[in-house]
């Protein structure tokens, strides 16, 4: 029994685009996770970034990546 039904496919990707509340609730999440600590090897903001750039448009995930980062990393240097 097959569970690949007529012209689907497992690896076909989704083009659903996500909501500013989402992108907006990701950006929180990725700036407090660079800011609070954390354990070793615990690193969500780089799987954030590769979720933004798959499924935002090029250039929005590029500023909205670069954007929290460099916020997080002036908040570090505030706190530190």
């Amino acid at each position: 029994m097959t569970l690949l039904f007529r012209g689907t496919s497992p690896f076909a990707m989704n083009t659903t685009r996500p909501s500013w509340k989402t992108v907006l609730a990701l950006a929180i999440f990725m700036g407090l996770t660079r800011v609070i600590p954390h354990p070793w090897n615990f690193a969500p903001l780089y799987g954030a970034c590769l979720y933004l750039g798959a499924t935002l448009p090029k250039r929005h995930a590029f500023g909205v990546i670069l954007l929290t980062t460099a916020l997080a990393d002036i908040l570090i240097n505030f706190l530190g």
